[in-house]
């Protein structure tokens, strides 16, 4: 008797044609097949759950159970295939052998379950992982036929051997990229594309095992001996009780798969409903923000006015001086709005991000309460990000804020930066997200935390959990309506007593270098030169009101409601130093249109651009030309006297 726990290979002396014939079971051979799919599709959803996370807080215990049904598959359909087997002679198996033979097949299933589960499992992974699943249905199946116990000598033909294993390596190889482009088919529901790939990978199951039989050969031996071992009926109620757990765990698997996918879809309608209302409010309040400017543009300029004219009348000048700090305050508070509904002006310019944390002129640690401990990690070899940098250390200050109201006993603070990259995937389970590469900045702390009912709702306008007085609850929202109007994407996630993390995504900047960022300050400067400014306003109010603070500067100024007017007035006084004019203008030529046109008539024409705030479609503050600035309104009187000296004094635009 030839126990077959050594593999050994055909010789040239060997007789083929003294080999006992082998027919098999064809209903058998189906099932065979069956079990090894079943297996199959049970493993890759186990996968699938895996990698979107929904694994919950016991992942290895997923990813056990997951190869366990992979080697059940294996194992059972190899067995199901010596079954179907009919021989001349008698069959038994070694238990320990057969037992052990099921290892090799789960270990492979959990090293691909592992590389499946992965977000940033790439095609030289999926291969890697293909090889190894190819690799371990092949020990285990010329494990299993060691196992064999049978008065006859088994020898392997060297070509069929190794094409049974190349075809199990090529076709799991298929089974598992078919699966890992399910998530990318987002036109296609994942369980149809995991069946494919579970009926792929039950190929290569059964497609190896009946390749590497046709390899073997039996030699009968001449003289009969006891079997020992487990008979085949033993074996197949052995087989029986693991087909039927693998069609458990696969009914297990589509039961718990559908839960997950209603929890999955529910999610996802929460967010997109959340976005929408945010964008909805955000609408709303633009619309009214931006009218508000006007109004606040018009009293503000006619009470710097009248403060400039009352500096002797200490009583009415006190009543001027109470409505401009009204005023401002409110101008304040419209920023802000603006900052949510995504419409504020914003200057964007390349920078790295670590240069403006580490910056000494960025007192991060006054924020902070007493005995909280402030941590900053920067990233080597950080990318760079095309962002407003106001509004990033504006948007810094809130959440460190935030941070330390949330920590009043003391605590943790840490901000760090690194480079991120958002898959596709990722981007199906976030609505608005775009995949690509993100610096990612991360501000975490060691605080109360947010309960789940509150997180839903903290980009919300005017939404506090504060005391009455303690806040506007308008910080997260202009946190918010930053990272968005800059293309990025955001994140909180916290635990009630753990704390709280935000991450927020600015995407990369495609530029090598790296533009210098300078601020200065000037004072008020009103001398009074005859420059000539033509001012273009549609709102009557705000022109006179922008027109009378202009010429107390000593300017010569002239009006114009539009587009066209304001053409006309250029064709005829061609010696006019600066256009002043709104953005969104009536008419239909915006006024980034006008000042081209503009400088067709006057190339050296300098630019000042003002609204309340940014249209996209007709305006990029990041894309302006030399020569043009912009001005937000509601201005301060002094910010426009200097703003328009600045821009005066500028050396001579001259386009190429």
């Amino acid at each position: 008797m030839d126990s077959g726990h050594h593999l050994k290979f055909l010789s040239a002396d060997v007789d083929l044609g003294s080999a006992l014939n082998i027919d098999y079971d064809p209903l058998l051979v189906i099932v065979s097949y069956l079990v090894a799919a079943f297996g199959s599709y049970a493993a890759l959803t186990i996968g699938e759950h895996l990698r979107i996370g929904s694994g919950g807080r016991f992942p290895r215990l997923w990813l056990t159970v997951g190869a366990i049904a992979m080697g059940l598959g294996v194992w059972a359909m190899h067995f199901i295939g010596m079954l179907a087997a009919r021989t001349a002679l008698p069959v038994t198996y070694d238990t320990l052998v057969t037992g052990l033979s099921i290892v090799p097949a789960a270990v492979a299933g959990c090293v691909c379950l592992a590389v499946l589960g992965r977000n940033d499992a790439g095609p030289r992974r999926i291969v890697l992982a293909g090889i190894t699943m190819g690799a371990g249905i092949g020990v285990m199946h010329y494990v299993g036929m060691a196992a064999m116990r049978m008065n006859a000598d088994m020898r392997y033909d060297l070509d069929r051997f190794l094409l049974s294993v190349a075809i199990a390596v090529v076709l799991a190889t298929a089974a598992l990229y078919l699966a890992f482009l399910a998530r990318r088919m987002r036109n296609v529901r994942t369980w149809v594309v995991l069946v494919m790939s579970a009926m792929v990978m039950g190929l290569a199951i059964t497609a190896m095992h009946y390749t590497g039989m046709w390899a073997v050969y039996y030699f009968p031996l001449g003289s009969a001996a006891e079997l020992s071992g487990i008979d085949t009926t033993t074996l197949a109620v052995s087989v029986m009780i693991a087909s039927v757990s693998i069609i458990s765990l696969t009914i297990v698997t589509l039961a718990v798969s559908r839960r997950f996918e209603l929890a999955r879809t529910e999610a996802q309608l929460n967010q997109l409903q959340q976005r929408m209302k945010l964008d909805a409010v955000g609408q709303l309040t633009g619309g009214v923000a931006h009218e508000f400017n006007n109004l606040l543009t018009i009293i503000l300029g006619n009470l710097h006015f009248l403060e400039e004219n009352l500096q002797k009348d200490r009583t009415l000048n006190a009543f001027v001086q109470d409505a401009l700090a009204a005023g401002h305050r409110g101008a304040e508070l419209i920023k802000r709005l603006l900052s949510f509904s995504q419409r504020q002006l914003l200057t964007p310019r390349i920078m790295d991000i670590n240069k403006v944390l580490t910056d000494p002129g960025m007192p991060l640690g006054d924020a902070i309460n007493a005995g909280i401990s402030l941590t900053i990690r920067p990233a080597g070899e950080l990318w760079l990000t095309e962002i407003d940098r106001n509004q990033l250390e504006s948007a810094l200050f809130n959440l460190i804020i935030n941070s330390s109201e949330a920590m009043p006993n003391g605590g943790t603070l840490t901000i760090e930066t690194s480079n991120a990259v958002l898959a596709e995937d990722y981007a199906a389970e976030n609505p608005g997200v775009t995949p690509g590469e993100y610096v990612l900045l991360s501000v975490r702390d060691s605080g109360s935390g947010i309960s789940r009912d509150v997180l839903s709702r903290v980009f919300e306008p005017f939404f506090s959990t504060k005391e009455v007085g303690k806040g506007a609850g308008l910080g997260l929202s202009m946190v918010y309506g930053f990272v968005m109007q800059s293309k990025g994407h955001i994140n909180i996630y916290s635990e009630e007593a753990q704390g709280t993390s935000v991450h927020i995504y600015l995407p990369r900047s495609g530029a090598a270098g790296q533009q210098a960022i300078v601020s200065s300050a000037t004072g008020t400067q009103t001398q009074k030169r005859r420059d000539r400014i033509l001012l273009v306003e549609d709102d009557a109010g705000v022109r006179q009101a922008g027109s009378r603070i202009l010429q107390g500067l000593g300017y010569q100024v002239f009006e114009a409601e539009n587009g066209a007017s304001a053409l006309a007035i250029l064709e005829t006084h061609a010696d006019i130093d600066l256009l002043f004019s709104d953005v969104v203008l009536p008419g239909g030529m915006s006024g980034p249109e006008l000042a081209r046109h503009a400088r067709k008539h006057n190339r050296r024409l300098k630019v000042l651009f003002t609204s309340g705030y940014s249209d996209t479609v007709v305006f990029n503050a990041g894309a302006m030309q030399d020569g043009e600035t912009v001005l937000d309104k509601p201005y301060r009187i002094e910010e426009l006297a200097n703003t328009v000296r600045e821009i005066l004094d500028q050396p001579q635009y001259s386009p190429a």
